[in-house]
């Protein structure tokens, strides 16, 4: 036998028509609610015959016209109650069957709803995953994607492109009365140079020390004035904050060959937008991040991890960040005095950012080149 199937356009026609009939006496059309939610969805054609419950009375001339099914008239077309509170159709000698029990509305509806489950969780699932993959490639900062980004972003630095064993290393967030004379005596040791992004504000307790990192060789760069996400601020109040910065630490910046000054910025917390580009561009500025980034500020006594993190992506025409800063003012001198041995044994050098780029071959001047 047969089971009837409804099309989606019929269903909702169905349902339709018999909605207008509900209410209308014993010789009216009884349509199970969730039927006609169903129906009109679609939802379970799939799975099962349309299901709906109907009167004993009912006119089956006008459910054979709803349903398109053949009628020879009220006398040769009737209902007859069957087994499991089912209803079968007799005209001419056809047979369709209508099933109108209310389990299996739940049944079908249940295996709909099964089904929506999966789906999602199934996507949910994926989305889960493709998000943790994605955090993992950008808390690390894989080689290939750093390559990529720098390819695509060149008014940016992240790396120089050379085949030489140079590493421009970074601190930043200092100066820092009691950490960065550590640092500076660290680098001392291991004929090392660095370059410093310096917060404006944290230049109050210790102005000598400026004094000294310029005077040891090292390089300074403006971090602004606090200790703030720079995409954050709007565009006058970074370009405040930028300026004010210059002015305490202008005297400090080193000149290349051309006699201009070598200006580098690094944005707070490490985010930038298309105005903090135009914005330091228009100041001579070139804005520079890294390749190589241990997420020490995360940590606070993680020295020997940090320093195995770096030891295993370390690279030719890196550029390493860590900071100068109080939660890390036991780790970060450590880092170095573990980290900068290691590096000269594998051969490396630890420049400042221009000399890694004068050391590649494009130059100091006008922080234009494409890397």
């Amino acid at each position: 036998m047969r089971p009837l199937r409804v099309q989606r356009r019929e269903a909702c026609s169905l349902a339709s028509c018999l909605c207008e009939k509900h209410g209308s006496g014993s010789s009216g059309v009884v349509w199970h609610s969730m039927a006609v939610a169903a129906a009109t969805q679609n939802l379970l054609l799939p799975f099962a015959p349309l299901s709906c419950t109907i009167s004993r009375r009912s006119s089956s001339s006008a459910i054979a016209r709803l349903l398109h099914l053949p009628n020879s008239g009220a006398n040769s077309s009737r209902w007859r109650r069957t087994r499991g509170s089912r209803w079968r159709w007799r005209s001419s000698g056809t047979v369709r069957r209508l099933v109108v029990a209310a389990p299996v509305v739940g049944r079908v509806q249940a295996r709909g709803d099964m089904v929506v489950e999966l789906v999602v969780g199934v996507a949910g699932g994926l989305i889960l995953l493709s998000a943790i993959a994605g955090g993992l490639s950008i808390a690390c900062h894989p080689l290939w994607l750093v390559r990529w980004v720098q390819k695509f972003q060149p008014r940016v630095l992240y790396l120089a492109p050379t085949n030489e064993k140079v590493i421009a290393l970074t601190l930043d967030d200092g100066p820092h009365a009691h950490i960065t004379p550590q640092l500076l005596e660290t680098l001392k040791d291991n004929e090392s140079r660095a370059t410093w992004f310096i917060i404006g504000k944290h230049m109050d307790p210790c102005p000598y020390l400026v004094e000294r990192i310029y005077a040891e060789g090292h390089e300074v760069g403006n971090h602004t004035m606090y200790d703030v996400a720079s995409w954050r601020l709007s565009k006058e109040d970074f370009e405040e904050q930028l300026m004010s910065t210059e002015s305490r630490i202008k005297k400090y910046f080193h000149h290349d060959a051309n006699g201009n000054l070598i200006k580098w910025f690094r944005p707070g917390h490490g985010f930038y937008n298309e105005s903090i580009l135009k914005t330091c561009e228009a100041h001579g500025y070139r804005v520079a991040l890294g390749s190589i980034f241990p997420l020490d500020h995360m940590f606070q006594k993680q020295a020997k991890l940090l320093v195995q993190n770096v030891l295993w992506r370390v690279h030719p025409g890196a550029v390493i960040i860590l900071h100068d800063r109080v939660p890390q003012w036991e780790q970060t001198p450590e880092v170095l005095r573990m980290l900068l041995p290691k590096l000269r044994k594998r051969g490396y050098k630890i420049v400042t950012l221009s000399e890694l780029l004068h050391l590649q071959g494009t130059g100091n001047s006008g922080f234009n080149n494409k890397f």
